[in-house]
């Protein structure tokens, strides 16, 4: 039945053998999912007596479960796009569901469902079709959540009288959650809904209410914040009740949070309001208000213009916020900025490779590793993360310690001068004048979403985009060498050098596989994948293992290397290099799998071979067997030469160790494809250097 469907040409008989078939309510997930893929695919009509409508269909949850169990992703996707196509007639189903209790990963697609509708320009009795009185509160709440964000700002329509008044009854009756209502009020004005004036006073009233609670959890004070702004985008008194409430006894997460409230002003006079707020509070606050005031045109002249005023010193702007300005989008801008930075110390030194000369005696000595760990914590760890410190923004320094301290200081100085792709920065201007920079975290066919380097992601839709650039910069500024002296410079590259017992070595730039997507034939294909529950260090027999985190089928995280069958294997490379700069007494691996291996080939052939590069540029070989050392990765298949380690949804990854017959510097260690017909896979490796 599954290839029928796939086979069926998408029409209006389609739609109706579908429907009139048990293929939705299948225990088949695939069956399902080939059902919903080619319901997206068929236009809407009217079904035949007695066969239920596709809203009612598609209104079901558990569409999305395997066997009652937790929402299938691929399931999800495969809804949204078949409810996104027949959304007028899904959503009015769904919010009268009343008993249903969606978890949050399905209310955000049917907030997706609902922006799809929005874009699609509604009519008004589609949308007053979703009006209901005693609808579900949860769905009404994404719904109208997905028709803010999806609503055209070029789309005008009216609404009858008696939409409007169900509008503002029903939508805005007093049981409505606050942040809905607002929402809300959003909706009502740009559909040119009237009589909004006292359910915008009764709204305000409600959230400095709410505001004002200093017993009150933070995270509800700032929503309130938020919805204020919101509701009131030009009202410079939101930006006074606001920044009223933060203090010198304010807690850091408080006052950050108001201040990323007012992200969204568009008040007059809000960076100097800023500005003269800050000289009151910790140093914190002017630093996350200078983001506030760069991420629009206006608000970074007036920041211009307070710098050379002399109300703020360039020095009060970290390093990515003054590589914002050298690079702003706006060319006028970026002139004026430039020639405030020239005049007033804040352009880095042009020369990298004479910067780094002259640093170069911080690598000779031996520094202090301990106060090397604190300025880590204080410089590096917002991006980078080294064992249980820091955060996953920039690369992954845990096994720096493999490399020169040489090469180290190059990275740090000169951070531009090798620029992995994943790690450049974008500068995005939107048609309302924000900007947003940070590196490409992922991109759809409507939108991009953008990290930054306080690890905020933003999405941007692709028709809100003015203009973008990209660089060939590294997320990381320039001009790290303002932040520190070269004794502490010294004290940094042996924390980053230091070797303990265990020294995990990064292949993030020779993984060449996704795993969280289909390995060998089809991207799509849900039983080709090695996927962890989580991307965290794992141990394994006492032995640390660090993975690359895909970051949702963007990143490539683990080795394939080639092999003749399927789709993708024939396109890895025969070998990889994997830096190493010192000596082991074991090098210990996560892998001992491939597609193709043991018993889907003979046993006996040479899968892959660890061959050491010592630093005298002497070799040495280890061959590893199919069916010794590597198995098949679909299910769990034992061999005698590597261990079982983690089951990864039915699918294996093993453990096994090569030791070295040398004790001395390793230069590096090549993964090199045996003969036989195996693609092997490695995801992790890690050096025991005693």
């Amino acid at each position: 039945m599954r290839n029928a469907i796939v086979a069926a040409e998408p029409n209006s008989a389609t739609l109706q053998a579908i429907l009139g078939s048990r293929a939705l309510e299948s225990d088949d997930p695939q069956l399902r999912l080939a059902a919903m893929l080619k319901l997206a695919d068929c236009p809407t009509e009217a079904v035949s007596t007695g066969t239920k409508s596709i809203g009612e269909r598609l209104s079901n949850p558990s569409l999305v479960t395997l066997g009652g169990g937790p929402e299938d992703r691929w399931l999800l996707d495969a809804w949204t796009s078949a409810a996104s196509a027949h959304a007028p007639e899904v959503l009015p189903r769904l919010l009268r569901e009343k008993s249903l209790q969606a978890s949050p990963e399905f209310l955000n697609r049917v907030s997706i469902v609902a922006e799809h509708a929005a874009r699609n320009k509604l009519s008004p009795q589609a949308f007053g079709g979703m009006i209901a009185k005693d609808s579900n509160p949860q769905i009404t709440g994404a719904v109208i959540r997905g028709l803010v964000e999806g609503w055209p700002k070029d789309y005008q329509v009216t609404l009858p009288e008696d939409i409007s008044n169900r509008l503002v009854s029903d939508w805005l009756s007093g049981d409505m959650p606050l942040e809905t209502k607002g929402q809300v009020v959003q909706l009502a004005t740009a559909l040119g809904v009237r009589k909004l004036d006292e359910a915008i006073a009764s709204i305000r009233k409600e959230l400095v209410d709410r505001l004002g609670k200093a017993d009150s959890p933070n995270d509800e004070r700032l929503q309130a914040a938020k919805q204020m702004v919101i509701l009131e985008a030009v009202n410079p008194k939101v930006v006074d009740t606001l920044l009223d409430q933060v203090t010198p006894q304010s807690t850091p997460e408080f006052s950050s949070g108001i201040v990323a409230a007012l992200g969204a002003s568009k008040a007059p006079g809000l960076t100097k309001t800023l500005i003269e707020k800050a000289k009151s509070l910790p140093p914190d606050f002017l630093r996350n208000s200078i983001r506030v005031m760069l991420a629009r045109p206006d608000s970074t002249k007036d920041l211009i213009e307070s710098i050379e005023a002399g109300a703020l010193s360039i020095n009060d702007l970290q390093l990515d916020q003054r590589q914002l300005l050298r690079d702003y989008p706006d060319a006028k801008i970026r002139e004026k900025a430039v020639a405030m930075m020239k005049s007033s110390g804040g352009i880095p030194n042009a020369d990298r490779q004479r910067l780094v000369a002259s640093w170069t005696d911080t690598t000779h000595d031996k520094g202090n590793a301990n106060n090397g760990k604190l300025l880590y914590q204080k410089h590096c760890a917002l991006c980078h993360k080294h064992g249980e410190m820091g955060n996953q923004i920039g690369p992954e320094l845990t096994g720096m310690s493999v490399h020169p301290k040489e090469e180290l200081l190059i990275n740090i100085l000169d951070p531009n001068r090798s620029v992995e792709g994943n790690f450049r920065t974008y500068n995005v201007q939107t048609t309302d004048g924000t900007v947003v920079t940070g590196m490409m975290a992922g991109e759809s066919k409507t939108s991009i979403e953008l990290i930054n380097v306080q690890g905020k992601r933003e999405v941007v839709l692709r028709e809100d985009i003015e203009r973008m650039t990209g660089s060939q910069k590294s997320l990381m500024p320039e001009g790290f060498e303002s932040q520190m002296n070269k004794d502490e410079m010294k004290d940094l590259l042996e924390f980053l050098t230091s070797k303990g017992k265990y020294v995990p070595l990064s292949i993030a730039s020779v993984a060449t596989s996704i795993t969280t997507r289909g390995m060998f034939f089809d991207p799509a294909g849900m039983a080709e994948r090695l996927v962890f529950p989580d991307w965290k260090p794992k141990m394994f027999k006492g032995v640390p293992f660090v993975l690359i985190d895909p970051q949702e089928d963007r990143v490539p995280n683990a080795i394939m290397l080639n092999g003749p069958n399927g789709v993708m294997a024939p396109k890895m490379p025969k070998s990889v290099d994997v830096t190493c700069n010192a000596s082991a007494v074991a090098i210990h691996f996560l892998s001992g799998v491939g597609g193709w291996s043991y018993p889907a080939t003979r046993e006996g052939s040479t899968s892959m071979i660890v061959r050491i590069t010592y630093e005298d540029d002497t070799t040495e070989d280890h061959p590893l067997i199919n069916g010794e050392h590597f198995a098949d990765y679909i299910r769990r298949v034992d061999v005698p030469k590597s261990e079982f380690a983690f089951d990864l949804d039915g699918r294996q990854i093993r453990y096994f160790a090569v030791n070295p017959k040398e004790k001395k510097p390793m230069k590096k260690i090549s993964l090199v494809k045996g003969r036989d017909a195996s693609a092997p896979v490695v995801m992790a490796m890690t050096l025991q250097t005693e």
